[in-house]
């Protein structure tokens, strides 16, 4: 069976309680606005849905067409989507 990796792009979020600094800082996430950037989701919510990176494909429609190519047969039997949110 074929695994497939995916480079993303994520979300930040941007909360009154972020910092303006630290995600530039630690991972070099541009703040073009300087915004209180407060949280970088990974995954597939609905809210804040990562990106195949250099495309537009959310992971969430990736994975929903080749869902055992994706999250492997375990994920796809066990929770039939991208089960989490980091």
């Amino acid at each position: 069976m074929n695994k497939v990796i995916f480079k993303l792009e994520n979300v930040i979020q941007d909360y009154p309680w972020g910092s303006n600094t630290a995600l530039a800082d630690l991972f070099g996430i541009s703040n073009p606005y300087n915004q209180a950037q407060a949280e970088i989701w990974m995954g597939a919510h609905p809210n804040g849905c990562s990106k195949v990176a250099g495309s537009e494909l959310l992971i969430s429609v990736v994975s929903a067409n080749n869902p055992s190519a994706v999250l492997g047969e375990y994920t796809q039997q066990r929770f039939a989507n991208l089960p989490y949110l980091t």
